[in-house]
């Protein structure tokens, strides 16, 4: 009990703060481990063409170089899950075990999120964001807490990584 209590406490404390949305707007959709938990809509991003390459780091690691604009071959080559996804969820992901929708949108039924940086975290009933500066302390708390697992990214030498950016051009490795 006393868990669920600093989880819940944590849990209200990260709640990210939300902004008004651009002329147009766009937004990846993240799917609750909890099949009966609504949908969480992950923006928004300037144009469709930033938001699709969050969602592509949101599916699948790959190396840094790939958000350098590197054109090597196997400098975009798919290393495993992306931050979307917690440590331990199979790889690859099952088709009916996917946690993300497969397009950006360009609305979304909730308020948009503030410019800034995130991470996804999963519990048994839902899933949510929180701002990056608090990875550490739901980390901690992951450690203690069943059921609340962290999104996590495959290529650790992604220097951002697991945390994404919200509302500019940066990428999940910047």
């Amino acid at each position: 009990m006393k868990s669920l209590t600093a989880l819940a406490l944590a849990l209200a404390l990260a709640a990210p703060a939300h902004a008004r949305p651009s002329a147009q707007s766009w937004y990846w959709i993240l799917h609750p481990i909890a099949s009966s938990a609504p949908d969480l809509y992950i923006g928004p991003y300037p144009s469709l063409a930033i938001c699709r390459d969050m969602l592509g780091s949101a599916i699948y690691s790959h190396p840094f170089a790939c958000h350098m604009g590197s054109h090597s071959p196997g400098a975009c080559a798919i290393t495993g899950n992306g931050f979307a996804y917690p440590t331990n969820y199979p790889f690859p992901v099952p088709a009916d075990l996917q946690l993300t929708a497969p397009d950006c949108v360009p609305a979304a039924p909730t308020p948009p999120l503030r410019r800034g940086w995130y991470f996804v975290y999963q519990t048994p009933n839902g899933a949510g964001i929180a701002a990056c500066s608090q990875y550490r302390h739901f980390a901690a708390f992951s450690q203690t807490t069943p059921g609340l697992d962290l999104g996590h990214y495959a290529d650790s030498r992604c220097s951002g990584a697991p945390c994404f950016s919200v509302g500019g051009k940066s990428t999940a490795c910047n």
